[in-house]
């Protein structure tokens, strides 16, 4: 029976497609409060002592980077955080359609999709909290959508 619904036909089309993205974690800078005393502008960063990035089998959302690495800088001062030096959670995806048109009539065509997003329903984090001095510092409270199924149908003439 499956056989014949998917077998092509003048009459009848299948199309399938598979879409894999993949992609390494976001550079973070981290941040603080005002202690250099500039004002409102650009983000302040702490002193830095250490590598903050942790191995993956230690990153967790409630602890994605070692956060000791980090300290308030003398009031007054800027901080010794480079730029970018912790790497946010990586990104993995695969999405896939089928999709089969009939042709009903000389001009007339149905055609019934299904689509899943996120197939393989992977977590994929979003960005760690970053401002140094808050209770939240390197932890994640949110992830981009779990697998979603849709099935749609359009009739053309």
């Amino acid at each position: 029976m499956l056989r014949r619904w998917f077998a092509d036909t003048e009459s009848r089309r299948t199309d399938d497609a598979a879409n894999f993205r993949t992609r390494r974690g976001r550079l973070i800078t981290s941040s603080n409060a005002t202690s250099a005393n500039i004002g409102s502008g650009p983000a302040q960063r702490p002193n830095q002592s250490k590598d903050p990035n942790l191995p993956s089998d230690e990153q967790r959302p409630d602890r994605w980077f070692d956060t000791s690495a980090f300290s308030l800088p003398a009031l007054y001062t800027f901080g010794s955080a480079p730029r970018n030096s912790v790497l946010g959670p990586g990104f993995a995806n695969l999405d896939l359609v089928v999709a089969k048109t009939w042709s009903v009539a000389a001009t007339r065509q149905l055609e019934l999709r299904w689509e899943v997003f996120n197939v393989l329903n992977h977590t994929n984090f979003d960005i760690p909290s970053r401002i140094f001095g808050t209770a939240n510092f390197g932890r994640i409270f949110s992830a981009k959508n779990p697998r979603e199924m849709q099935l749609g149908a359009k009739f053309s003439w």
